[in-house]
């Protein structure tokens, strides 16, 4: 059976010899004090693409609550949100939702039912650090990641004695945002506390059409509670383990379209998430073992209609990853992950019970003027083997300042649990999504003594098959889901970054753009999509434009984002563009850092749509205070 197959290789991932290391024990020892324990899978060196990366401690503007306000800042990332405290999902270069990974420190944390995360769910400062890479990375990544992969990591910094961050928010429409983090240890064991509560009545003005009295939004208010538990322990310097516990809870109101008189449904969603890690570090060999488990609820109603639709699902998610350095610019990966995970819903006939089993590598080379990677990938689901996923990328130092970027990967998505099971409509044989994707970047980097500037320039290609849709086939009087269409996406995304210093003031200047067309190329009756027609909710065009001035303890920073039209289910979603403006003023005495900021969202009270139907608030405003306290430990 495969849980069989899965356990021979996990106590043979587990228990590879030292002697591979090629170095004693001693030696070993003597070289580990200085070194960080970082995972085996290291994503910052990804090569073939960009990271973007952002360390939350310096995220403490405000109007960047969650996940999905941070990745709106970036053109070719796509958030398709229903408002604040509404649902969020994230379109990379033109995918869908269930086509981007989520991952909490290495393990996948998709809802296996949907198949995708509402990220509206994620405050940025619940983890330490956030990356992001586009493009496809199926290969050490598994499936879902055919747009792009977003990693949370939890890390610490062992030399911290004392840590107490209160930073309190006030805004419109009854916001409060409340944050808590805790931090206590020495230089052998740390722990973190965070506590995240975020209430918000949500009730702006809208008005539905020129000339028509406004309105308050009804049945709008939310509550969001996020607990986070980490413990660290450092055995050893060769040896760290690592606790995380991670609970959250969400209560929503949806809020009536502007075609409906009143709404009466609600949501509410509890999960709560496990990770166990333990790491092992000498000077030729890092090996990771990850043990997992998610337990989630996904309760809906409409008081209106008496609809009510319950959903639990439990996972177990297991990992053991080993890394050795081969001589000085070789390093070897290999790496084998199990999950399993099981639903219960009313919708379903059976609780089904679907596990997956993956076997993965990587070899990677780097000089100083040339690196590559080779990474591969064989999953088996339920007993039955998926194609193998690889993927090449290279990097050229071209110049000291010019870098070029080439990576060719094949990335697939497997269906979720409510794609396959689902009542009526779910389908036993659907197949996994899967294709091609190449891209190809430029960058350039010049530095003098006041002035850096940074430009690159991204293409990239994309063709999947078996798109899974949901939608009435002839005959049918409900929604089924089919592999339905083919969808080719393509673009470019050019980037410059200007920073410049005059004597006490530091100016940043930014530009960020991306034209994606990804049209399906198979016509469909439903959804009624024509061939070469851009898909539904992918912006052709998007652009954020922002700069920041900072003089002594001011920081003055404002933002702009255009976002062209895009095609509704039912209609045309117009473009929109709107401006934020944000000032900070910060002030450092002895160990206690205190911030004060105040934000205005959407400047010139822009009257816009994101989802069809669904208005989004005008002009509104943030305030709020956030003192940390930082000791070193003795």
């Amino acid at each position: 059976m495969q849980v069989r197959h899965f356990i021979i290789l996990f106590i043979f991932f587990c228990t590879v010899p030292k002697e591979l290391k090629g170095q004693s024990t001693l030696d070993t020892t003597l070289l580990l004090e200085t070194i960080e324990v970082k995972s085996t899978r290291i994503f910052a060196n990804q090569i073939g693409s960009e990271v973007l990366s952002w360390e939350t401690a310096k995220l403490e503007n405000s109007s960047l609550q969650s996940l999905s306000n941070l990745l709106d800042q970036s053109a070719g990332i796509y958030i398709k949100s229903y408002g604040q405290g509404g649902v969020a999902t994230s379109s990379f270069r033109g995918a869908n939702a269930a086509q981007t990974a989520i991952l909490w420190n290495g393990m996948p944390i998709q809802n296996v039912m949907l198949a995708l995360s509402d990220i509206s769910l994620i405050p940025i400062q619940s983890v330490e650090k956030i990356q992001v890479q586009a493009g496809g990375n199926t290969a050490l990544w598994g499936s879902g990641a055919i747009g792009g992969v977003v990693s949370l990591k939890n890390e610490i910094n062992f030399d911290t004695g004392f840590l107490l961050s209160n930073k309190t928010v006030f805004g419109s429409f009854g916001l409060f945002d409340k944050q808590l983090i805790l931090g206590l240890g020495n230089r052998a064991f740390q722990s973190r506390s965070k506590l995240f509560i975020t209430t918000s009545k949500n009730n702006f003005p809208f008005t539905i059409a020129d000339g028509l009295p406004s309105q308050r939004q009804l049945n709008a208010e939310q509550f969001q509670r996020n607990l986070l538990q980490d413990f660290y322990w450092k055995v050893n310097p060769e040896n760290q383990i690592a606790f995380h516990f991670w609970h959250q809870k969400s209560e929503r109101q949806f809020p009536a379209t502007i075609v409906q008189n009143v709404s009466e449904a609600h949501q509410e969603d509890q999960s709560s998430k496990v990770l166990l890690e333990w790491k092992q570090l000498s000077n030729k060999q890092t090996r990771n073992v990850k043990l997992g488990f998610i337990n989630e609820d996904l309760n809906y109603f409409d008081d209106q209609i008496e609809l009510q639709s319950l959903s639990n699902f439990k996972s177990f998610y297991a990992e053991v990853t080993n890394l050795w350095k081969i001589k000085d610019h070789h390093q070897l990966l290999l790496a084998t992950s199990f999950s399993s995970a099981n639903a219960n819903t009313t919708a379903y006939k059976n609780n089904p019970l679907e596990n997956r089993t993956a076997i993965f590598g990587s070899w990677k080379f780097q000089n100083k003027k040339l690196s590559f990677d080779l990474n591969i990938r064989q999953a088996m689901v339920d007993r039955e083997f998926i194609p193998i996923a690889p993927s090449l990328g290279i990097n050229y130092k071209s110049s000291a300042n010019s870098n070029v970027k080439f990576k060719v990967s094949r990335n697939y998505r497997l269906p979720g649990l409510n794609d396959r099971f689902w009542l009526p409509g779910g389908n036993l044989n659907l197949l996994p999504e899967y294709g091609w994707s190449q891209e190809l970047s430029f960058s350039n980097t010049q530095e003098s003594q006041n002035f850096r500037s940074h430009f690159s320039f991204n293409v990239f290609n994309r063709n999947i098959k078996n798109w899974i849709l949901w939608g009435k086939l002839p005959a049918e009087n409900y929604y089924s889901v089919n592999n339905l269409s083919k969808v080719w996406s393509r673009g470019l995304e050019p980037k410059l970054n200007l920073s410049f210093s005059l004597k006490e003031i530091q100016v940043k200047v930014g530009l960020n753009y991306a034209y994606i067309l990804s049209t399906n190329e198979v016509a469909l009756e439903s959804p009624r999509i024509a061939k070469g027609q851009q898909l539904p909710y992918v912006p052709l065009h998007k652009l954020n434009t922002n700069a920041s001035l900072n003089w002594k303890s001011i920081d003055l920073s404002y933002q702009q984002i255009f976002t062209d039209e895009v095609q509704g289910f039912n209609e045309t979603v117009s473009s929109f563009s709107i401006g934020n403006l944000q000032l900070k003023y910060k002030r450092l005495i002895k160990n206690t850092n205190a911030e004060f900021f105040f934000n205005i969202n959407n400047v010139w009270d822009t009257e816009y749509f994101i989802i069809e139907r669904r208005p989004m608030p005008g002009r509104n405003y943030q305030i709020g205070l956030n003192i940390t306290i930082i000791k070193n430990s003795n």
